[in-house]
């Protein structure tokens, strides 16, 4: 899904950058700020986010890749921020077998990452339009939980929690509507486990919003 959405939203920030994109410029370069923003987690290729099976011994109900991320950053350099991420992304599948009872699987993940974001323009550009590339890395945390209930009378509760490092590069677009408030869209590729064939590890899209305060001051040459 992902891979098939790209080229059209890269030909849309094509398109803006002809246009000039200097609808609201940074002319107060903000120290500090805050992004809440909506994901997409494309887990190893698995580009299912709601599964509806039904035969006649099973049903099966399943919905997850979404979550959401809270990032916190501040400005270091002209063109360089350090970022705090904090994010949740969860799966939920729900299996009913006429003869076998009831499953529920719950799964989460969730990541505490530090990065690093640099501006790909410079900081006396006035274009609302700020691109940037971005990478850190940090613990992500993956918790399971099933519930087996074979008959009404009995149910058996297992849950895993497990932690591994990784990182993530990626990049990403802020467009700027008022000096203190940004629109984001933002791109990781995340390697959990430092391998591209972990379950979790995968390609991420996401779309929110930032607030900004604070006026950064340039170091005295």
């Amino acid at each position: 899904m992902i891979r098939k959405v790209m080229p059209f939203v890269f030909i849309l920030l094509a398109t803006i950058f002809d246009s000039g994109g200097t609808l609201y410029g940074q002319s107060v370069m903000r120290s500090s700020g805050v992004v809440l923003r909506g994901t997409f987690w494309d887990v190893n290729d698995d580009e299912a986010l709601i599964v509806i099976r039904n035969d006649w011994d099973h049903e099966e109900v399943g919905t997850g890749h979404g979550g959401g991320w809270l990032c916190f950053y501040s400005r270091v350099m002209d063109r360089a921020f350090v970022e705090l991420h904090l994010g949740a992304v969860g799966q939920v599948g729900i299996d009913h077998y006429t003869l076998s009872g009831d499953e529920v699987d719950v799964s989460g993940l969730i990541p505490v990452l530090l990065g690093l974001r640099y501006n790909v323009l410079p900081a006396s550009n006035s274009s609302s339009l700020q691109p940037y590339v971005a990478a850190g890395g940090g613990p992500y945390w993956l918790n399971r939980v099933r519930v087996i209930e074979p008959d009404m009378a009995s149910s058996e509760v297992t849950i895993h929690s497990k932690m591994h490092m990784g990182f993530f590069v990626g990049g990403g677009i802020y467009f700027h509507l008022a000096s203190w408030f940004a629109l984001n869209w933002d791109m990781k590729l995340h390697c959990i486990n430092f391998d591209p064939n972990h379950d979790y590890s995968g390609l991420e899209v996401g779309f929110g919003f930032s607030f900004l305060w604070g006026r950064y001051q340039p170091p005295s040459p």
